[in-house]
């Protein structure tokens, strides 16, 4: 009376179908999205635009490349130093070669020295090859020097720091006025109390 029917197209058809493919999801003209790629690392340093370095003979050394994005006041020294758009540097550069976007005032001593177009820089130039670009702001004094050990900096650090004391502190501290004492203690001589006489009536 009842009779299996047989399974429909639909349903087999639907088990024989392939999963969907890219083409069928990302709409026509959109691009699938890039793959990931790190970032190549660079051979140096950065002092980014965050921060801000102030104090007292400060000497900051890199023996490889240094980008500088924030603000310095102190003397720099570098094998290359690239002070970007927002980067500031008050003091002196040392450096193989030296490329300004952003601004300094100092003197700058180096090998090769390039000013880009938003470069503002108050001070001295000291090179043997020197580009200003169109648009770079400069006042100071241009002198190229024919001694290459004069433009090369020194990133020795350890010529740079001392440790301990210098004599000069030592003589310092010796020259010193001794401080005088809170109070002064003087001697008393204490006598031991007398009997008073016995009188004899």
């Amino acid at each position: 009376m009842f009779t299996k029917q047989p399974s429909s197209s639909h349903q087999t058809d639907h088990d024989d179908q392939p999963l969907a493919t890219i083409d069928r999801i990302h709409p026509a003209g959109l691009e699938p999205l890039p793959t990931y790629e790190p970032s190549p690392i660079i051979n140096g340093s950065v002092i980014g635009s965050d921060l801000t370095i102030l104090g007292e003979n400060i000497n900051i050394v890199s023996k490889e490349s240094l980008q500088i994005e924030g603000e310095i006041h102190g003397d720099v020294s570098g094998k290359k130093v690239n002070i970007g758009i927002n980067g500031m540097v008050v003091g002196t550069i040392s450096a193989e070669s030296v490329e300004i976007d952003g601004g300094v005032k100092g003197t700058v001593r180096a090998l090769e020295i390039r000013l880009n177009a938003e470069a503002k820089v108050s001070g001295d130039l000291l090179h043997q090859s020197l580009v200003i670009s169109q648009g770079a702001e400069f006042e100071g004094s241009v002198r190229r020097s024919r001694d290459v050990a004069e433009l090369k900096p020194n990133l020795d650090v350890t010529s740079q720091v001392s440790i301990g004391r210098s004599p000069s502190s030592d003589k310092s501290s010796q020259s010193a006025p001794e401080l005088a004492p809170d109070f002064y203690a003087e001697t008393v001589d204490v006598k031991p109390p007398q009997k008073p006489a016995l009188q004899v009536k």
